[in-house]
């Protein structure tokens, strides 16, 4: 999907996590699997209305001009807390007539969050997964995705992105899976839709990506369900040889939200319960910086 990116340039040094190091948030730690050790996760176990470690996470705020898709929702640092369950929840709300703001394109009826890991943890290769149970609602669009590190240099789509899961309220049952770069985004964006057999707000749900060099697969419930390669989208230049950034956030409507919905009850939520990340096949990199 095709999203507005105004960024700043920042050159920062950045330091890698070796690869026996385990980062955790919060008090689980978790044992290193053979063949495939952890290297960095997000377990939200801090207590209850917690923001995001900020160590690790970023907000992304204001109405975006849009975010380049007509979005109804403008970005706080509030709509994303802990639950003190062990989860984080980003939550859309419903801004009151009274409280009306204006915004690119009109009012912004709804409030959100979108945090980002950009300038603090980058991501290269690996399988990088994260438990989530999406929102309902008709127009509600959650995404787990990632942009590239040099989207300040390249601009978006040239600086290519994955999406690791979206959801979308008006087709519940469906999970997108895609890539964008340049000559493929938006319309012309290459991925898959992966159908469940019950709707995604019931239950949680693993999301996932098994990235190496020249190569990512999906996965849903540790299924792979997707798969591209620097050969199958030839001659289309690949461009996910590179350290990624993670994204969370909640959009309400836009063009491909769709109009929102009267099920869309103000306090939805995108409820993620942990972000891993760990070597896959030998490949994966984590880099925080201090």
């Amino acid at each position: 999907m095709s999203r507005n990116k105004l960024r700043r340039s920042i050159s920062l040094a950045l330091l890698p996590v070796t690869l026996c190091t385990l980062l955790t948030s919060g008090t689980t730690a978790w044992s290193v699997e053979e063949g495939n050790p952890l290297l960095w996760s997000q377990e939200f176990n801090e207590k209850s209305g917690s923001k995001p470690d900020p160590k690790y996470w970023n907000y992304d705020l204001g109405d975006g001009r849009g975010w380049g898709n007509r979005e109804l929702q403008i970005y706080t640092d509030i709509n994303a807390k802990t639950t003190g369950r062990g989860s984080l929840a980003i939550t859309a709300l419903k801004i009151s007539p009274k409280k009306k703001q204006i915004c690119y394109y009109g009012y912004c009826e709804w409030s959100s969050a979108r945090i980002t890991t950009k300038e603090k943890v980058w991501i290269k290769y690996g399988t990088i997964e994260a438990r989530i149970q999406m929102p309902a609602g008709r127009g509600s669009w959650p995404a787990f995705w990632m942009l590239g590190q040099n989207i300040d240099e390249m601009s978006w789509p040239n600086s290519g992105e994955i999406d690791i899961t979206e959801g979308l309220g008006r087709t519940p049952y469906l999970a997108y899976a895609t890539i964008h770069g340049p000559g493929y985004f938006a319309g012309s964006s290459i991925g898959t839709r992966h159908l469940n057999n019950k709707k995604l707000s019931d239950n949680f749900h693993i999301y996932g990506i098994n990235w190496s060099e020249d190569s990512i697969e999906w996965t849903f419930d540790g299924e792979v369900i997707f798969k591209q390669s620097k050969d199958s989208i030839a001659p289309r230049t690949w461009v996910f040889n590179q350290h990624f950034s993670l994204i969370l956030n909640v959009a309400m409507g836009g063009e491909f939200g769709g109009e929102v919905g009267k099920d869309s009850k103000s306090g939805l939520k995108m409820k993620v319960d942990w972000i891993r990340v760990k070597q896959f096949n030998g490949q994966g990199e984590v880099q925080v910086l201090p």
